[in-house]
């Protein structure tokens, strides 16, 4: 009895119905920009299994087994039998998060590996229709999910005197970024916050940076462990946030990046960004170059960019809303073909 209770766990089944065809996920994916109603049910995990089983029988490839690219390895095993039985072809996997135009395809096809070939990408934005269009992977627009074809023009606000960095997760599992860069990007934090004494400034950890395959375990006690070291040194005021995204957005004059889905967000919320690569390696930003927005690449170029922030903020928004104009006319996903 305990071992099948053990086994038949319950789990959230979530669809979405359209004029043609169903969307089913394996829970909410609430990092995808979800447009319409849905359904949620409640069920045991042998239940699951009779359900899809009973709508593919009805509806064949109608029934889109659903999901998205941070939670693929975790519903794979929901739907894999079903595609071995070749009662389906295909699943369908949306964008959940900023998917670099120059990201490494290998790291997809070791991520969905036997099943690459039976991936139909939704995507949601010009980058994610620019991979897929690059990398020769069949992409599909989904009216369940917003497209962000554009971006609005941000506006000035009222100075706060913070400057927030945003972490992104690192890995060794591609040649263009790597865990050491993490590294890089904090000592040059750290170097900014000593240049700029009458100037706050936050780090925002990655929440998977502990992970042995991002950072490393232990990495957020080391990093703040440098930090104390630092502002004891040099009498620096660097804190690391314990704040929400979204508040660290609104309250930050700054943020710095070196790649993260959190340079767009705050564009949302009216907050400009730096993005700066610390490596010299080819940018997980360099297609945002081609409209205009700007990458920095030592700590000169980010320093002499902050003084111009805070000595003449309407040159600096205008510039920054050029590069949102040109970006809105000419290369939004409005203007790509499917």
């Amino acid at each position: 009895m305990n071992n099948v209770s053990k086994n038949n766990k319950k789990f959230n089944i979530v669809i979405f119905l359209t004029f043609k065809n169903i969307y089913l996920f394996h829970n909410y994916h609430k990092r995808v920009p979800f447009n319409g109603k849905y359904l949620k049910i409640n069920l045991f995990t042998n239940n699951v299994d009779k359900l899809i089983s009973l709508f593919l029988s009805l509806l064949g490839n109608r029934l889109r087994l659903s999901t998205s690219i941070h939670m693929y390895n975790y519903d794979l095993k929901f739907f894999e039998r079903f595609i071995k039985e070749k009662k389906t072809n295909n699943i369908y996997v949306f964008s959940d998060g900023y998917i670099p135009v120059n990201y490494s395809i290998f790291y997809y096809k070791l991520l969905f590996g036997v099943y690459f070939s039976n991936i139909k990408y939704c995507y949601r934005d010009h980058f994610d229709f620019k991979f897929c269009l690059l990398n020769k992977i069949e992409k599909h627009k989904s009216n369940i999910v917003n497209i962000n074809d554009s971006f609005k023009f941000i506006k000035l606000k009222k100075e706060t005197k913070l400057i927030t960095l945003i972490l992104n997760h690192a890995g060794d599992w591609t040649s263009t970024i790597n865990r050491s860069d993490t590294d890089e990007i904090i000592i040059m934090f750290s170097k900014l916050a000593q240049q700029f004494p009458n100037i706050l400034f936050s780090i925002r950890l990655h929440p998977t940076m502990n992970n042995e395959y991002h950072d490393g375990i232990n990495s957020k006690i080391r990093i703040e462990s440098y930090i104390n070291y630092i502002n004891t040194t040099y009498r620096t005021s660097i804190k690391i946030s314990n704040s929400s995204l979204e508040k660290d957005i609104k309250v930050s004059d700054l943020l710095i990046t070196e790649y993260s889905n959190v340079y767009f967000e705050a564009l949302k919320l009216n907050t400009p960004s730096l993005i700066y690569n610390p490596t010299n390696r080819i940018s997980f930003m360099q297609e945002l170059e081609s409209f205009g927005f700007e990458i920095f690449y030592d700590i000169n170029q980010i320093s002499n960019k902050i003084n111009q922030f805070y000595l003449n903020k309407f040159e600096f928004y205008k510039n920054i809303n050029k590069s949102i104009d040109i970006f809105n006319k000419n290369n939004s996903c409005s203007n790509l073909s499917n």
